[in-house]
C-alpha cells in the first residue's frame, strides 16, 4: 500500500499530527510532512490548528469519498477473488471440483482479467466523480 494511501486511512480514524501519523505508518517525519503538505494541495485532507503548538490534520469531504470508495473497491476484489476460489466446475460422471483444484491457465487468465478491469473500473469511476465535483 502506498504511503498517501497510508496517510489517508490513519486520517480515517481521527484527526493526527504528522507525528503520529510517522510513528503509525513506520516512517520518517519529513516524508510524512511532504505527503500531507500534497494532500492538503490535492483538497483531500485540512491543516487544524487550535491554539496550541500542534497541527493536527484532518480528511475534507473529498478525502472521505476517495478512502471510502477505495474501501469499496478492495472489498469486490476480494469478494470476486474469493468467489472465483469457491465456484466448482462440473466435471464428467457428475462430479465437481473447487476452482482451486482445477488449476489452468485459462482459468487464471479469466480471473486475473476480471480483478483487473474491477479495478481499473473503480479507478477512472472514482477520477471521474471527483472531477465532476470540481
Amino acid at each position: 500500500m502506498s504511503t498517501v494511501l497510508k496517510i489517508l486511512k490513519a486520517l480515517q480514524e481521527r484527526n493526527k499530527t504528522c507525528s503520529e501519523l510517522a510513528k503509525e505508518i513506520e516512517i520518517s517525519r519529513s516524508t510524512v510532512f511532504y505527503h500531507v503538505q500534497r494532500l492538503c494541495k490535492a483538497g483531500l485532507i485540512k491543516r487544524i490548528e487550535n491554539g496550541n503548538k500542534f497541527v493536527y490534520y484532518s480528511l475534507t469531504e473529498k478525502g472521505r469519498k476517495i478512502v471510502c470508495s477505495i474501501a469499496i473497491s478492495s472489498v469486490f476484489s476480494y469478494i470476486l477473488a474469493t468467489f472465483s476460489n469457491e465456484v466448482e466446475y462440473s466435471i464428467e460422471y457428475g462430479k465437481s471440483v473447487p476452482l482451486s483444484n482445477y488449476s489452468s491457465f485459462e482459468t487464471n487468465f479469466y480471473i486475473a482479467f476480471a480483478l483487473a478491469f474491477v479495478f481499473i473500473f473503480t479507478t477512472i469511476y472514482i477520477s471521474w466523480k471527483l472531477l465532476e465535483e470540481t
